[in-house]
């Protein structure tokens, strides 16, 4: 029974879209979606565009994440590059939420501490 009024919806619903669509080029019928599907991921078009696309997002996070790391932990364990840093992010106003007269909020304001009004 529970199984049942699982599926009740997401069959009404393609019911539906079957019902409504017709030849229409922006609302497709659902067959024609399926044989798009198919061809897209059952074909050489997966060899060709699908697997490249993916290849080049895991390559860019790989990079994302070599670079952060390489440039994380330098900063978290050296205090003076880290002061370096932070003086450097707070001239540049490139530094975290803005508070009403436009400057950079103090770390205490941040975290609702003293003097934060948060």
């Amino acid at each position: 029974m529970k199984a049942v009024r699982l599926l009740a919806l997401p069959v009404l619903l393609v019911l539906v879209w079957w019902a409504v669509s017709g030849s229409s080029f922006y609302l497709p019928s659902p067959a024609a979606v399926g044989r798009a599907f198919a061809e897209t991921w059952f074909s050489e078009r997966l060899v060709d565009d699908v697997l490249p696309s993916v290849g080049r997002l895991l390559a860019g996070y790989a990079v994302a994440g070599l670079l952060g790391v390489a440039l994380g932990v330098p900063i978290g364990l050296s205090r003076r590059l880290r002061a370096t840093l932070e003086r450097a992010e707070r001239l540049g106003g490139w530094g975290g939420p803005k508070n009403r007269r436009g400057g950079t909020k103090k770390r205490t304001e941040q975290k609702g501490g003293i003097g934060g009004g948060m």
